[in-house]
């Protein structure tokens, strides 16, 4: 489900939408699944994942799938601990 309205570019609220499905994906998510997760039309999704699979941020597999890539990976482990 989406989150409430906390202001900033909508793209930006998409864009983390999706990184967060994708966190508790073990086996990653389609276009569909991410559409209906965050409640967003495939349409709107479709440029957004396209250059997070560019930017190396998501892999997509042969099937479809998204998942988290090496470049987020790797930042995410560069983050300060709780």
């Amino acid at each position: 489900m989406a989150s409430p309205r906390r202001g900033g570019p909508q793209s930006v609220r998409r864009i983390l939408s999706i990184l967060e499905s994708l966190d508790g994906a073990r086996d990653g998510a389609s276009l569909a699944d991410l559409a209906g997760a965050i409640g967003a039309p495939k349409t709107s999704l479709v440029g957004l994942l396209a250059g997070l699979t560019a930017e190396d941020c998501l892999v997509r597999d042969e099937a479809g799938r998204y998942a988290l890539g090496p470049r987020f990976l790797s930042l995410a482990m560069r983050a300060p601990g709780d």
